[in-house]
Protein backbone atom coordinates (compact mmCIF):
# COMPACT_ATOMS: atom_id res chain seq x y z
CA UNK A 1 0.00 0.00 0.00
CA UNK A 2 1.37 3.37 -1.11
CA UNK A 3 0.67 5.32 2.41
CA UNK A 4 2.38 8.35 1.32
CA UNK A 5 -0.10 8.78 -1.63
CA UNK A 6 -3.04 8.36 0.90
CA UNK A 7 -1.15 11.36 3.26
CA UNK A 8 -0.96 13.43 0.26
CA UNK A 9 -4.63 12.81 -0.52
CA UNK A 10 -5.76 13.32 3.13
CA UNK A 11 -3.64 16.18 3.43
CA UNK A 12 -5.16 17.63 0.67
CA UNK A 13 -8.53 17.07 1.44
CA UNK A 14 -8.37 18.44 4.80
CA UNK A 15 -6.55 21.50 3.36
CA UNK A 16 -9.89 22.08 1.07
CA UNK A 17 -12.81 21.00 3.54
CA UNK A 18 -10.87 22.41 6.69
CA UNK A 19 -9.66 25.58 8.38
CA UNK A 20 -6.53 26.84 8.94
CA UNK A 21 -5.05 26.33 12.72
CA UNK A 22 -1.71 26.28 14.63
CA UNK A 23 -0.21 23.69 16.18
CA UNK A 24 2.05 25.18 19.38
CA UNK A 25 4.75 23.00 20.46
CA UNK A 26 6.26 24.59 23.85
CA UNK A 27 9.92 25.03 23.95
CA UNK A 28 12.51 23.58 25.84
CA UNK A 29 13.13 25.19 29.09
CA UNK A 30 15.82 26.26 31.08
CA UNK A 31 16.25 25.27 34.74
CA UNK A 32 18.13 28.07 37.16
CA UNK A 33 19.68 25.77 39.58
CA UNK A 34 20.00 28.51 42.46
CA UNK A 35 16.44 29.24 42.31
CA UNK A 36 14.98 26.21 41.24
CA UNK A 37 12.57 27.64 38.90
CA UNK A 38 12.14 26.89 35.47
CA UNK A 39 11.71 29.13 32.49
CA UNK A 40 9.64 28.19 29.40
CA UNK A 41 11.20 28.29 26.32
CA UNK A 42 9.34 30.15 22.91
CA UNK A 43 6.95 27.90 21.71
CA UNK A 44 6.90 26.34 18.06
CA UNK A 45 4.00 27.31 15.75
CA UNK A 46 3.22 25.11 12.83
CA UNK A 47 0.86 26.28 10.12
CA UNK A 48 -1.51 23.28 10.15
CA UNK A 49 -5.27 22.89 8.65
CA UNK A 50 -7.86 20.90 10.42
CA UNK A 51 -11.57 19.92 10.06
CA UNK A 52 -13.78 20.01 12.88
CA UNK A 53 -16.04 16.95 13.53
CA UNK A 54 -18.75 17.06 16.50
CA UNK A 55 -19.12 14.49 19.72
CA UNK A 56 -22.27 12.66 18.92
CA UNK A 57 -23.81 13.09 22.54
CA UNK A 58 -23.52 9.44 23.38
CA UNK A 59 -19.71 9.97 23.22
CA UNK A 60 -20.18 12.48 26.10
CA UNK A 61 -19.59 10.89 29.60
CA UNK A 62 -18.54 14.03 30.92
CA UNK A 63 -15.19 12.81 31.63
CA UNK A 64 -13.36 11.70 29.47
CA UNK A 65 -15.31 13.33 26.79
CA UNK A 66 -17.00 16.67 28.03
CA UNK A 67 -19.55 18.76 26.55
CA UNK A 68 -17.74 21.21 25.42
CA UNK A 69 -14.84 18.73 24.09
CA UNK A 70 -14.18 19.57 20.74
CA UNK A 71 -12.84 16.52 17.92
CA UNK A 72 -10.32 17.81 14.96
CA UNK A 73 -8.74 15.97 12.47
CA UNK A 74 -5.57 17.12 11.52
CA UNK A 75 -2.94 17.12 8.48
CA UNK A 76 0.09 15.15 9.36
CA UNK A 77 1.78 17.69 6.77
CA UNK A 78 1.83 21.14 7.67
CA UNK A 79 1.26 24.38 4.90
CA UNK A 80 4.74 24.37 4.57
CA UNK A 81 4.56 20.91 3.35
CA UNK A 82 6.90 19.39 5.74
CA UNK A 83 6.32 16.34 8.25
CA UNK A 84 4.32 17.49 11.52
CA UNK A 85 5.44 16.78 14.85
CA UNK A 86 3.13 14.09 15.96
CA UNK A 87 0.70 16.27 18.17
CA UNK A 88 0.93 15.46 22.32
CA UNK A 89 -1.11 16.79 25.37
CA UNK A 90 1.53 18.63 26.05
CA UNK A 91 0.93 20.89 22.89
CA UNK A 92 -1.88 23.11 22.03
CA UNK A 93 -4.51 23.64 19.34
CA UNK A 94 -4.39 27.24 18.40
CA UNK A 95 -7.99 28.43 15.94
CA UNK A 96 -9.33 31.28 15.15
CA UNK A 97 -7.54 32.74 17.69
CA UNK A 98 -8.75 30.55 20.70
CA UNK A 99 -5.83 28.52 22.19
CA UNK A 100 -7.37 24.26 23.44
CA UNK A 101 -5.55 22.17 25.29
CA UNK A 102 -5.40 18.61 23.52
CA UNK A 103 -6.38 16.31 25.84
CA UNK A 104 -5.75 12.89 23.12
CA UNK A 105 -4.21 12.32 20.39
CA UNK A 106 -5.38 9.19 18.33
CA UNK A 107 -3.08 8.73 15.04
CA UNK A 108 -4.24 7.45 11.45
CA UNK A 109 -1.39 5.55 11.12
CA UNK A 110 -1.90 1.90 9.16
CA UNK A 111 1.98 1.79 8.13
CA UNK A 112 5.06 3.57 8.70
CA UNK A 113 3.99 6.93 8.34
CA UNK A 114 0.89 9.00 9.80
CA UNK A 115 -1.98 10.13 7.46
CA UNK A 116 -3.69 12.64 9.85
CA UNK A 117 -4.14 12.72 13.44
CA UNK A 118 -7.60 13.04 15.57
CA UNK A 119 -7.64 15.54 18.34
CA UNK A 120 -9.49 16.08 21.46
CA UNK A 121 -9.37 19.70 22.89
CA UNK A 122 -10.71 21.38 25.46
CA UNK A 123 -10.59 24.72 25.74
Amino acid sequence: MNYAALRSSSTRLIRDMGKAATLRVPGAGAHDPVTGTLTPGAPTDYAVHVVEQRYEQSEIDGTLIQAKDRRFIVAAITDSGVELVAPSSAHKLVIGGVEFAIVAVLPEQPGDIALNYTVQCRG
